[in-house]
């Protein structure tokens, strides 16, 4: 795993962790705590696919198969920014 890869997953994993003492602390509900999951997933999703948008989006010579990619990671990447 690279050094940036490991930072983000223990960056993702501290944020939960501190959430959760939060709301046994009951500070935040629940409810708040679960929509932090909900971050944490959009965030993996952008990081995900904004490469793939990007690398495909700058390719001139698409052909249809790469067309189709590139919708499908936009579709994708949509839905899951409006799940949040």
């Amino acid at each position: 795993m690279s050094k940036v890869c490991m930072i983000l997953v223990a960056g993702s994993w501290i944020f939960v962790f501190v959430s959760l003492f939060i709301a046994i602390a009951k500070v935040i509900s629940w409810l708040t705590y679960l929509y932090f999951f909900s971050y944490v997933k959009l965030g993996v999703t952008l990081i995900k696919y904004v490469p793939q948008v990007l690398l495909i989006g700058f390719d001139r010579s698409m052909s249809a198969a790469a067309q189709h990619r590139l919708c499908s990671c936009c579709v994708t990447m949509l839905g899951n920014i409006l799940m949040v």
